[in-house]
């Protein structure tokens, strides 16, 4: 998933062995679609990777006549910023490898076409399941290491405020049956 990272938007804290935790900012923008002009296109601006595809597919559905404003559109643009979080997450040494289970889940779960609300019927609004199920499993790890998701986190909003909005619109987004099952079934698995 190439990405370039600037510092930009995503607040932490540091402990340091001098003193106490004090808070960091850490905002990281991600690189725009298409690389720059006159450049042979790579795998990125052909679209070959999930994340850049996925990236195109939703900002091409927000320039649509459906989805200019509609309801939703905040928090389907998260998704491919939670896909790519998640991915390195999976990746980084420092998670634990329960953690990194669920990780694994959560992007199995944003590639499978027939899950809760399959993108293959509904479009790019399909993707809005997929944005919780991440942002349920981030809730977690967000509670215990931060500064982990902060080192990761590509996207333009602060982590935490787009977490803790996804988890607020749940059951909005799911249905609040739905919403209450999937939050039940990952309170559970994490505890096992």
């Amino acid at each position: 998933m190439p990405r370039r990272a600037e510092p930009n938007s995503t607040k932490s804290t540091k402990s340091t062995q001098e003193g106490p935790t004090t808070p960091v900012e850490v905002v990281y923008q991600a690189e725009p679609v298409g690389g720059s002009p006159g450049a042979q296109p790579g795998a990125h601006e052909r679209g070959d990777d999930l994340y850049q595809r996925l990236r195109v597919q939703l900002r091409e559905f927000a320039e649509s006549k459906v989805g200019k404003g509609h309801a939703y559109l905040e928090y389907l643009l998260a998704a491919p910023d939670l896909l790519h979080l998640c991915g390195k997450l999976l990746l980084d040494p420092d998670v634990k490898a329960l953690d990194k289970a669920q990780l694994g889940a959560v992007i199995a779960y944003y590639v499978n076409p027939f899950d809760l609300m399959p993108e293959l019927m509904l479009g790019p609004l399909g993707y809005i399941d997929d944005v919780a199920v991440a942002a349920y499993v981030l809730q977690r790890l967000l509670d215990q290491e931060p500064e982990i998701i902060a080192r990761h986190w590509a996207g333009r909003d602060n982590v935490i405020h787009v977490v803790q909005r996804v988890i607020g619109q749940a059951d909005k987004l799911l249905g609040a049956r739905a919403a209450k099952r999937l939050s039940r079934y990952l309170k559970a698995r994490a505890r096992a």
